[in-house]
């Protein structure tokens, strides 16, 4: 009678976990605006499914019928894994003469806290960018002081005196002695270029089109709406792990919940934009940048509906961008019309931001 109660018991934890899964699996393909909660639930997918990957061994282990129950939703993650981890990379099949293009996405930082440049530095931010040699290079959080001991526009025009055609666009350029904003930097052309409005207070967007081999590309530069976490956010989280109560876990939990979800009302509505635009575009398109959000939300789902993601075609392992702690996330993309080919994504652990760069050969007919 006790060994039919606990196994009831393991059954009804079961199901619940196969339920959480099968919400997270929804949640992409849900607006925020509708079910906020869903969005924040998907950062728990690599654990509710390794919690279901672990019951269904168990009973496989126990020739029960009950394996049935995650065993369908382990089937249906099948898709959401491939987005969140490769086992292996893989090459691209190229039929015809395709042009080899080199693309290099990066948070920066507030360019790396406005670090001061020097040549003699190769251990720095701007000197990694240099080092990858990237033929385009596409920056967020780009910014420049007119304090000497800072990052200066001047410092820019030497860095990048090899990128011929350059789009910098200052979201923020009335706070006395800094801006910050987005950068294209290209050794190919730029014939057209513009910002987008996001209607963020703080985030931004902007395009350039781009010709590489006589055919125009639109080039997306994207950091969508930021989640905000601060310090004293992190702070809470440590407290209650060092000091844990029911109380602090519930207030902490709703606090984050409500945090998270509202960034991602925001983002919902600005990835819709972004999906129009690149829908409507006149050229194939190459959308890169900040996304702030995971591959199974509806950010991610709503702006991949119709083009590549560049990871899940030619990158290796999780392709973690953010690393900060407990948060090891896939928030920083390169996505492509699926005209185009990649290969050789590569997500580099360099410190120089809160963020690891991203890049990838990317293959032009």
């Amino acid at each position: 009678m006790l060994r039919r109660i606990i196994r009831m018991v393991f059954l009804l934890i079961n199901i619940a976990f196969a339920l959480c899964l099968l919400a997270i699996l929804a949640a992409g393909h849900i607006n925020p605006n509708r079910f906020p909660l869903l969005s924040t639930l998907v950062l728990g997918f690599p654990y509710v499914l390794a919690i279901n990957v672990l019951f269904f061994l168990f009973w496989i282990v126990r020739r029960k019928k009950s394996a049935l129950v995650s065993g369908v939703v382990l089937l249906l993650s099948f898709s959401a894994v491939g987005n969140t981890y490769r086992f292996f990379r893989a090459n691209p099949d190229l039929e015809e003469n395709y042009k080899a293009v080199k693309i290099l996405t990066y948070n920066t930082m507030s360019s790396f806290d406005y670090e001061k440049y020097s040549e003699k530095n190769k251990d720095s931010g701007y000197g990694y960018i240099l080092s990858q040699d990237a033929d385009i290079v596409l920056l967020q959080e780009f910014c420049t002081s007119k304090k000497p001991e800072h990052i200066t526009e001047n410092d820019i025009n030497k860095i990048f005196k090899n990128y011929t055609y350059q789009y910098i666009w200052y979201r923020n350029n009335s706070v006395p002695l800094q801006a910050s904003g987005m950068a294209v930097f290209s050794k190919f052309p730029i014939v057209n270029k513009a910002k987008i409005d996001l209607s963020s207070e703080y985030n931004s967007a902007i395009y350039a089109d781009i010709v590489i081999n006589d055919s125009t590309y639109r080039f997306f530069n994207l950091h969508l709406e930021s989640n905000k976490i601060t310090a004293l956010d992190i702070a809470k989280i440590n407290g209650m792990i060092d000091h844990p109560s029911g109380k602090d876990l519930t207030e902490t939990t709703k606090f984050f919940a409500q945090k998270l979800g509202d960034a991602a009302k925001i983002r919902a509505g600005q990835a819709e934009q972004i999906a129009q635009m690149v829908g409507q575009s006149p050229y194939r398109s190459v959308v890169c940048g900040d996304f702030n959000d995971v591959p199974l939300s509806y950010t991610y789902s709503t702006i991949s509906k119709n083009i590549a993601d560049a990871f899940a075609e030619a990158g290796k392992g999780l392709g973690v961008t953010y690393d900060r702690g407990i948060y090891k996330l896939r928030i920083d993309y390169i996505m492509h019309d699926k005209y185009l080919k990649t290969g050789d994504l590569q997500v580099d652990k360099v410190k120089h931001s809160d963020h690891y760069p991203v890049h990838c050969i990317m293959y032009f007919p």
